[in-house]
């Protein structure tokens, strides 16, 4: 009976996650929908779209959090029950992190790169001429042993993607622009000297003209992934499938 109880509890807990995940998909989908038909649309057409967007934007929040806050009643109240599946329930939490599913916290380094208010020949747009730099500068983390990396409040995942969208950058299909805040979690004296290595990163970064600032902190905080990827093509490959 108990271990009936507890796979139950697991498969609703499976089903939260995934509610969770289709709620963030939709909350993107509806803003990127809105994008490509607006230029169609009449000016009062777009008020009244954009009104409702919004109004169903926060209404999915506050779905996305009531569904977090029973997730994590749930998971404690089984975890509570019995404690022979408190080591499933922390690889839970683990693979939460690594899939950049849930807020995360601790030691590391913030990197800020901004444009020079006193150079002319500097301009913001300088980074999205040089879009590598930044992936440099996440190879270079990841090289690192990071943890978490977020950059203007996107976090970097196997999944993100960097590319130009006009003057801006865009991570994760959100437009980015100078200053860059770079937080990344993990040995903080193994990241800055990733970083500040001879012709690394931010010599690199110097090189274009950039202010690079770095400071060693000890509460670092990495937000949550907000777009979650579409699966069209990907199944679990099953043992009887071998």
């Amino acid at each position: 009976m108990r271990k009936l109880k507890n796979k139950l509890g697991l498969a609703i807990i499976a089903i939260l996650l995934g509610l969770l995940i289709g709620l963030q998909i939709r909350t993107i989908n509806l803003n990127t929908s809105q994008k490509k038909d607006g230029s169609t649309l009449r000016a009062k057409e777009l008020a009244d779209l954009l009104k409702k967007s919004q109004e169903e934007r926060d209404r999915q929040k506050e779905e996305i959090q009531e569904l977090n806050k029973k997730l994590y009643e749930y998971e404690n109240k089984l975890k509570t029950k019995d404690n022979s599946n408190s080591e499933l329930y922390d690889e839970i939490e683990k693979l939460k992190i690594i899939a950049g599913l849930t807020d995360v916290k601790g030691r590391g380094i913030e990197l800020k790169i901004s444009v020079p208010s006193n150079v002319s020949n500097v301009t913001e747009d300088v980074i999205a001429d040089n879009p590598e730099t930044l992936l440099k500068l996440i190879s270079a983390l990841n090289a690192a042993d990071a943890e978490a990396i977020s950059i203007n409040g996107q976090r970097i995942t196997s999944t993100s993607e960097v590319e130009r969208a006009g003057n801006f950058l865009q991570i994760n299909g959100v437009a980015v622009a100078s200053p860059y805040i770079v937080k990344a979690i993990g040995d903080s004296d193994t990241l800055k000297s990733a970083l500040k290595i001879k012709s690394g990163v931010v010599d690199t970064l110097n090189a274009l003209g950039l202010v690079v600032d770095l400071t060693v902190k000890e509460d670092v905080e990495v937000e949550k992934l907000q777009k979650m990827p579409d699966i069209h093509f990907t199944t679990e490959v099953k043992t009887d499938d071998k």
